[in-house]
């Protein structure tokens, strides 16, 4: 039996001297990514009839994975997931072109930024609103 147990522990030694043992650098990539910071959101036109176009737009500081703005008022709620169209070194433009609410009256819109779990919203909810007439 002992004779079986050092031919298994030789065995052993050899295939670990065989195995490659692997570890990971660590990581030096320049693409870490910032929480956002929403430094603007607006709509275009702030005055427009039922249905028109009406371009969303959210500009930011650092990164995010996916940007939303809500619009609410008059009956109506919705939320518009926006495409990024540009990515400068530091700052990020997303916008989105939606058919106005149908319903005259004034809506107000929020932005959200989001970067994994994280989530930043435009502080302030007076002011930013549009008028369908």
């Amino acid at each position: 039996m002992d004779k079986l147990k050092d031919k298994l522990k030789s065995v052993e030694a050899a295939e670990e001297e065989k195995t490659p043992t692997t570890s990971k650098a660590p990581s030096t990539s320049s693409s870490k990514k910032t929480k956002p910071n929403i430094v603007s959101r607006s709509v275009d036109p702030e005055i427009m009839g039922p249905a028109e176009p009406l371009v969303l737009q959210v500009e930011l500081e650092g990164d995010a994975d996916k940007v939303s703005m809500e619009i609410k008022g008059t009956g109506f709620q919705a939320t518009y997931w926006l495409e990024k169209v540009s990515d400068a070194a530091s700052q990020e433009t997303w916008t989105k072109t939606i058919p106005a609410p149908t319903n005259p009256g004034v809506y107000r819109y929020y932005a959200t930024a989001y970067l994994g779990s994280y989530q930043m919203s435009m502080p302030g909810v007076s002011g930013w609103s549009f008028l369908v007439e």
